[in-house]
């Protein structure tokens, strides 16, 4: 699109427009989105903020802290990136409410269309309008970031929990002066191509969003990554909190859930139960536990040992070891990286290859960005599948289905192993394939990227 429009765009126009500014690709820097928010009266300002950053966690972690809050009786508004099923779920407002009965209940309700399309509307006319000269137009992500702002703001939300897109220190969401509480979840190799190509770099990167003298909590790192968010922390006058793998026991896992005990500050043992699924939960739950802690002992916020088991309890977060349907299994994943692909294997083989009580095949459908660690994501799952089915991801950094393809029968020709893998080109002619091929007591993993599972295909499909 040029630079001249109606006035007053609709949601299809709007859309476009995004699409027009993703072009840009990703550009890391806080000077344009400064410039947009100050231009728009700095929404972000003075806004109660729980920032999340890190490699892998980051929605489950905010989910959990999201609907603790609600269950507290906050009205908390959630910005995530990217979205799952529909873009409108990139902008959240959860709150519990009463039900005719008087039962409470948890309302989850999405920025709609039509609100979206006043404040981009708003935002397009601003870059229009005197925009200064030297600094760059925002990138599609700091648009949205603003959208949050406005639209959140809008809402009146007690708290916002924003997830970083990537990084941290440079990242749009970390506009923000202050913060409730930083949390940095699991933190491994990925974006090396904008954050640097060791763990040191980018662990200084993610430790970014470390405010001075404020409160930070960490999920379980490894030492080198724990030594440098010690520093950064330090040098910044902030406390920080670990969440320690010893702090929960008796941990169960099945396709229901997963139960645990939690062992509080105050010595007490607290049941848990999660309805998400995969063996990251564990790390997601300590690293929500924690900063609920930390929440209600430093910040005064109202959160109960009720409120938390509640909240957890509750916790809806879609795409994650998520199982849409049975007989077959359909599961999906956004199994992005090679940290997140280990994982992925490890719920696999604990939810079914390592179940006496599962007979069935397992069958892959694959798509991955062409800037990722393919050859390492194709090598920790490949050979737990019986047949794999390539796609593209539908993004310009998509991989070609063929070219996946290729590399999967390389590795697998390099371990000795011969299998089905066929490229399938669309994401729905794959999903569709592997359903046909799929017998009632054999499962169909999707993973990849999470853009895979946009809009009404994956969804409708299933049922």
């Amino acid at each position: 699109m040029d630079g001249k429009t109606e006035s007053h765009m609709n949601y299809r126009q709007i859309r476009e427009y995004m699409d027009f500014a993703a072009a840009k690709g990703i550009v890391p820097g806080l000077e344009s989105i400064r410039n947009l928010l100050a231009a728009l009266g700095n929404p972000q300002k003075d806004r109660k903020v729980i920032h999340i950053a890190g490699t892998n966690g980051k929605g489950s972690t905010g989910a959990y802290l999201s609907y603790i809050l609600a269950a507290s009786g906050y009205r908390v508004g959630r910005y995530v990136s990217p979205a799952v099923f529909d873009e409108c779920e990139k902008f959240q407002v959860l709150e519990t409410i009463r039900d005719e009965k008087g039962k409470k209940k948890f309302k989850l309700t999405y920025i709609k269309e039509e609100e979206q399309v006043d404040s981009i509307t708003k935002i397009k006319h601003v870059m229009e309008q005197g925009w200064e000269t030297g600094i760059r137009k925002p990138t599609v992500f700091e648009i949205e970031t603003a959208v949050a702002f406005l639209e959140l703001t809008k809402k009146h939300c007690d708290v916002l929990v924003l997830e970083a897109g990537m990084g941290g220190r440079l990242d749009a969401t970390n506009v923000i002066d202050e913060a409730e509480c930083s949390v940095i979840v699991s933190i491994s190799m990925d974006h090396m191509e904008f954050l640097g190509d060791t763990l040191e770099k980018i662990v200084g990167e993610k430790a970014g969003i470390i405010k001075r003298g404020s409160f930070v909590v960490s999920s379980p790192q490894e030492p080198e990554v724990e030594k440098i968010l010690r520093e950064t922390a330090a040098e910044r006058n902030s406390a920080i909190f670990f969440a320690r793998k010893k702090e929960v026991k008796n941990v169960v896992h099945s396709l229901e859930g997963m139960d645990v005990i939690y062992q509080e500050e105050n010595g007490r043992e607290l049941k848990i139960h999660s309805p998400l699924l995969g063996v990251s939960q564990v790390e997601n739950v300590l690293a929500a536990l924690k900063t609920a802690w930390v929440l209600k002992e430093k910040r005064g916020y109202s959160i109960t040992e009720e409120t938390i088991k509640e909240g957890i309890e509750n916790t809806v977060w879609h795409g994650r070891f998520e199982i849409l349907r049975t007989k077959p299994f359909l599961i999906i994943d956004g199994a992005h990286n090679a940290s997140a692909a280990r994982k992925l294997a490890e719920s696999i083989r604990l939810y079914f290859l390592d179940n006496k009580e599962f007979h069935g095949k397992m069958i892959f459908v694959i798509g991955i960005f062409k800037d990722k660690e393919v050859e390492k994501i194709v090598a920790d799952t490949a050979e737990l599948a019986d047949d794999i089915f390539t796609v593209t991801p539908p993004s310009r950094r998509g991989l070609s289905s063929e070219r996946l393809k290729e590399k999967i029968e390389g590795y697998l020709q390099g371990i000795g192993e011969t299998k089905h893998v066929e490229s399938c080109g669309t994401v729905e002619n794959g999903f569709k394939m592997a359903l046909k091929l799929a017998g009632k007591e054999d499962a169909v993993v999707m993973f990849g990227s999470l853009s895979l599972f946009r809009g009404l295909s994956v969804r409708n499909l299933a049922y």
